[in-house]
C-alpha cells in the first residue's frame, strides 16, 4: 500500500474515503471535527469489506448494531441537507456557539484544570468571531 503524509494548515480539510486506513497526529493544540456516517445504503459495503478485515472481524464496532442498521429506514437522499458544525451543535453560527460553549468550557475547566489549555484555544478562536 502507498502511504501519504501531509501537514494540514489552518482552514484545510482532509477527506478520507470510507474504509481507508488512516492515522492522525496533532502537532499543536487543535480543534478537530471528525464524523462517520453509516446507514443502510452503505451497510453492505461496511459488512462486506471493513468488517471482514482481520482488525475488525471480531470487533463489536462492526457487529453490535447490525440489526438496528438493517431495520433503520434511511432519510431519502433528496431530503438530506448539509449542516455546518455550528448548526449541528444547535447554534445559528460561530458567534452564538461561542456564547454558549465558552462559559460551559470555562466551568468544566474549573473542575478539570487540564482543560485550561482548551479554554485558551477556544477563547482565541471565539475572539475572531465576536
Amino acid at each position: 500500500a502507498r502511504v501519504y503524509e501531509h501537514i494540514l494548515t489552518p482552514g484545510q480539510l482532509l477527506y478520507i474515503p470510507s474504509g481507508a486506513p488512516h492515522a492522525a497526529i496533532n502537532l499543536d493544540d487543535t480543534i478537530t471535527i471528525s464524523a462517520n456516517y453509516l446507514d443502510t445504503r452503505g451497510l453492505d459495503l461496511h459488512l462486506g469489506r471493513t468488517c471482514q478485515q482481520d482488525l475488525w472481524r471480531e470487533s463489536k464496532l462492526c457487529w453490535f448494531h447490525t440489526a438496528a442498521f438493517q431495520n433503520h429506514k434511511p432519510t431519502p437522499t433528496e431530503e438530506l441537507s448539509e449542516l455546518t458544525f455550528f448548526e449541528y451543535a444547535g447554534a445559528s453560527g460561530a458567534a452564538s456557539w461561542c456564547e454558549a460553549f465558552l462559559p460551559e468550557l470555562r466551568g468544566r475547566s474549573e473542575k478539570r484544570p487540564e482543560l485550561g489549555r482548551c479554554v485558551d484555544t477556544v477563547s482565541e478562536y471565539c475572539a475572531t468571531k465576536a
